[in-house]
């Protein structure tokens, strides 16, 4: 599957251990650092620049995590609320290690998130993906 893998990044914030690139095509991008562990407040502040970003309307997100960040099971079940990310139309994960794969399937399966969630190891098909929420 193919897809346009190279839009211009228009506007990128960091808040604590997340970056959020906003894209162009009107995908926002969310990088997660493994350089501390993920707590829910962080959780809570990168949402709130993540909904300024998206100017509080309903977005596409693509979510990629630093090899050491792995969030821990009060993090993932508090993610999988509708109402903690109510400007993410979609989110689709891109994943490089077994334990991230892992992680996410678990997020995906137990804690039942409430908005269209999928698992990717090609940007390209994530962001095909995506771009059917746009």
């Amino acid at each position: 599957m193919s897809a346009d893998n190279t839009s211009k990044i228009i506007e990128t914030t960091r808040v604590g251990i997340f970056t959020h690139s906003l894209r162009e095509d009107g995908i926002l991008e969310v990088f997660v650092s493994g350089d501390e562990e993920m707590t829910v407040e962080g959780l809570i502040e990168s949402n709130s620049m993540a909904s300024q970003m998206m100017n509080y309307k309903r977005t596409p997100v693509l979510i990629t995590f630093d090899r050491f960040a792995l969030p821990s099971l009060e993090v993932r079940q508090y993610w999988a609320k509708a109402e903690v990310a109510p400007f993410t139309k979609a989110e689709a994960f891109l994943v490089n290690y077994l334990g991230h794969k892992l992680m996410v399937d678990f997020y995906h399966k137990v804690n039942k998130p409430k908005r269209p969630t999928k698992i990717f190891t090609d940007k390209c098909e994530a962001i095909a993906w995506l771009k059917t929420f746009l």
